[in-house]
């Protein structure tokens, strides 16, 4: 390969040739800016009407055998499609250990969805992605943050070498809009683009186009892509909500999804309800269908769907929550009569309390929310005669009731999740189970799965035992109580102490063990811990209609603190003894670490702006976030922000899914091991760690396999997600009504990121983002992509800065009603 100063010298030629850029001033604009975000439904293609002759053309699929030649010669890979919600046209599939691959366009996708696992044959090594801020680690200095395809890099090298074979200039980005690059992140936090196209300068193009072989870039600066040649799985449903549209043509309909990640579909007249053939405009305004894709031929931009039926009304906050629940594929149904009764005729029995150890006579109690049902988990601090103290948290036994092959375990493995929504909660397991008899309630005795710990003084410990268990609960407490007993306030009436324990002893078990999980904090992020701050709202619903009529930043106290430290701890003593035990195939919970594209950005952001950023670990992170929330709570709120959108999901996997360690490790817990073991009533992942860990403590085999662990955890994973977007859906529908009942609302936000015709301001109070975009508004302005800085330039004011991290006042307004709804701002 050519030397690296070469490939330094081309690059830098490509990514830094022009500095600086000012933007004219806007009075119509007579374009539509690369970065603009669709609305629900319309990310789909924007395909032509009747009679049209632009055309698309898929691939046909090859065979399964021909797909295994392909997996086995290296030449294409197996992987579930992420697919950018913000930009249908874009994928990523993940590799375990490697950049993910890059799907560069809707064609290449070739019809599978959200979540199919495909094979993806790789693209020539000329149509790869050079990622710019990957050289930029290689010390190489750039300005433009778009990945640029080889092929277009090279042609535009050589704007003036018309001998050479290539001859056509293209702009840097060529064909492929910059939405492509995130590499490494999960689609929901893939950064926008920019929509700068500069061109190449004279002292560039006279450089040897030669030295942009591919062969001479190095693989760390590169993004592979790929196209998707066959579809192993269909794993999503095909089901969708949106709304029936006129179509051009005779007895059809066009079915617009709200998720843009899904195709728009043609249903024929036989399906489509008679309401809508009255009044199709109103119909399609008002009214929430959902559809399932039938089949989508190879020629067509149109997937050809069936109509499922009218799910409400588009308006109501009711309906609108039941759209999203299905288009999550929550299920809301009661359990099969086959799986209850296939639970255990007798809870438990003389014998099985025998084979426990019995801690009824021990003073455990639980603390939840006030609102919690099913009670997971229980603590217990009991002060010993050296002077030390066994710890215990004990976790229900849910494995006792819900037998491996079992209808109930089969149903509770489908479910895999408890959904959490503002009305109700969508359970993994009966009312009997996680109401009741799993439940760890105050004053009855419950089976449970403990694990004890023997602590010191200082807080240094060791793990003293692990077993099934029966309890007897003294009380059944909330955060609240807990915190009154921290804070010394004792504001908080609390519940009858059951069992003969005391008032009192129940409030010195709550000090010790707060002493005990601070130590255990403290420790965790001096260790290289990282905790981002939470993003989630709480609402005050009105009791008579259900609208939110306040909202608020969810406030975690230093009781959830408290239960929080040994849950960790509980999950990660249990990890390691699967590990030891399984050590290729323990269930698992990984956090791989963030993106360095992101992280990159922040770096350098952080740079010119004096704040001092360490990103060379988890534990780097966490100092500069604790001392910058003290100093100025404005940059940590926008820092705060900037650094959730880099870290990638935590997953569930089998210890045997990659030979390499590292793969395992949890970045933000920096913890080699982890695990879920103490909410097995709301997680089916959690009662197969239980099974594990009942084997590994009998000297048994594993109950699965490496290839089965890795079924359950891609499964558990998939569910686990669909309930979060689907609270988050919820929470979003929730946060434009509130502001629709107040707008135009003047809140105070803070600038996040600013491009060359808009800036994003994040509105702490509200954990949302809102973008203003110049272009609409008709402001002029001026851009200097050096800085990073948009100057509005009305004649009638003077000039104004906006840059990352000054505070700025905006007015905030909804367009549009239900699952339709945008959050719109303009300048205060």
């Amino acid at each position: 390969g050519r030397p690296t100063a070469v490939i330094s010298t081309v690059l830098r030629h490509l990514f830094g040739a022009v500095r600086t850029r000012t933007a004219p001033a806007v009075r119509k604009p007579t374009h539509k800016m690369a970065t603009k975000k669709p609305h629900h439904g319309h990310g789909t293609p924007r395909t032509p009407q009747a009679g049209s002759s632009n055309k698309i053309q898929f691939e046909d699929y090859v065979s399964k055998e021909a797909a295994a030649e392909l997996l086995g010669s290296g030449e294409a890979i197996r992987g579930a499609v992420r697919i950018v919600p913000s930009n249908y046209r874009y994928a990523f599939v993940s590799v375990p250990g490697m950049r993910d691959i890059c799907i560069p366009s809707f064609e290449a996708r070739n019809r599978a969805l959200e979540g199919d696992i495909v094979v993806v044959k790789l693209l020539p090594r000329t149509q790869w992605n050079i990622l710019p801020k990957e050289a930029f680690r290689q010390g190489v200095q750039f300005k433009h943050s778009e990945p640029v395809p080889i092929a277009d890099a090279v042609a535009a090298m050589a704007i003036t070498e018309p001998s050479t074979p290539l001859q056509k200039p293209k702009p840097v980005g060529g064909k492929n809009p910059p939405a492509a690059a995130a590499p490494a992140t999960p689609a929901a936090s893939v950064p926008r683009p920019r929509s700068s196209t500069s061109p190449i300068t004279a002292e560039a193009a006279k450089l040897d186009p030669s030295v942009m072989s591919p062969s001479d870039l190095p693989d760390g600066v590169l993004q592979r892509t790929g196209k998707v040649v066959h579809i192993e799985r269909l794993v999503h449903t095909r089901k969708a909500m949106g709304s029936l549209e006129p179509f051009n043509g005779a007895n059809k309909a066009l079915f617009i999804p709200y998720d843009a990640r899904f195709p728009r579909m043609l249903v024929t007249g036989d399906n489509i309800p008679r309401d809508y053939w009255k009044h199709p405009a109103n119909f399609a305004a008002n009214t929430i269908v959902s559809c399932r894709l039938d089949t989508w031929p190879s020629g067509s931009f149109y997937g050809h769907g069936k109509f499922g039926e009218v799910v409400g009304s588009a308006h109501k906050i009711h309906d609108c929550t039941t759209a999203i629940l299905r288009a999550n594929d929550i299920d809301t149904e009661p359990f099969p009569a086959a799986a209850e009764a296939s639970l255990p005729s007798t809870p438990w029995t003389p014998e099985d309390i025998a084979q426990r150890r019995d801690f009824r006579d021990v003073r455990v109690f639980s603390i939840d929310p006030p609102t919690a049902r099913d009670v997971d988990d229980a603590l217990s601090c009991v002060r010993l005669p050296d002077g030390t103290f066994e710890i215990g948290v004990h976790i229900a036994d849910v494995s006792h009731f819900v037998k491996p092959n079992t209808d109930m375990d089969r149903e509770a493995a489908r479910r895999a999740t408890t959904t959490y929504m503002m009305h109700e909660c969508y359970p993994m397991l009966p009312r009997v189970l996680c109401d009741d008899l799993c439940s760890l309630l105050g004053g009855v005795e419950r089976l449970a799965f403990s694990v004890t710990w023997i602590f010191n003084p200082d807080g240094t410990h060791r793990v003293a035992w692990m077993g099934k268990s029966v309890i007897r609960s003294c009380a059944k407490l909330t955060y609240d109580h807990a915190y009154s007993v921290i804070t010394g306030k004792h504001d908080v009436p609390f519940p009858d102490i059951d069992n003969g324990h005391t008032l009192a002893d129940v409030h010195g078990d709550i000090l010790n063990l707060h002493k005990f999980a601070m130590i255990l904090r403290s420790n965790r992020f001096e260790g290289g811990a990282l905790r981002l701050q939470s993003q989630k709202l709480a609402f005050t619903l009105d009791p008579e209609t259900g609208a939110p009529i306040d909202v608020g930043r969810y406030v975690l106290t230093e009781a959830n603190q408290l239960v929080e430290e040994y849950m960790l701890l509980a999950n990660t003593s249990v990890a390691e003894k699967l590990h030891s035990a399984f050590p290729t195939s323990a269930l698992l919970r990984r956090h791989p670490e963030p993106d360095t594209t992101i992280l990159g950005d922040v770096a350098a952001l952080c740079t010119r702006k004096g704040i001092a950023f360490d990103a060379t670990s988890s534990r780097g992170l966490h100092l500069m976030l604790h001392d910058l929330e003290a100093e100025n709570p404005v940059q940590f709120a926008a820092l705060n922000r900037m650094l959730t959108i880099s870290m990638k999901l935590a997953e569930y996997c089998s210890a045997g899914e990659s030979a390499d360690m590292d793969f395992i490790k949890h970045y933000a817990l920096h913890v080699a091991h982890y695990t879920h073991f103490t909410s097995p009533i709301r997680r089916y992942a959690d009662v197969i760690v239980h099974r594990m860990l009942e084997a590994a403590l009998a000297d048994k085999a594993s109950p699965l396999d490496n290839e089965s662990v890795q079924r359950v955890a891609t499964h558990c994973n998939r569910r686990k997600l669909a309930a979060k977007r689907a609270q988050e859906e919820q929470s979003r529908l929730f946060l434009l009504e509130y502001v629709r009942s107040r707008q135009p609302l003047q809140v105070r936000g803070v600038v996040v990121d600013v491009a060359d015709r808009s800036f994003d301001v994040l509105v702490p109070h509200l954990s949302s983002l809102a973008r203003l975009d110049l272009t609409k508004l008709e402001i002029p302005f001026r851009f200097d992509e050096e800085e990073r800085t948009l100057t509005l330039t009305q004649l009638d004011q003077p000039e104004k800065p906006i840059e990352v991290f000054m505070e700025i006042d905006i007015v905030l307004k909804v367009n549009g009603t239900g699952l339709k709804a945008q959050l719109a701002a303009t300048l205060a």
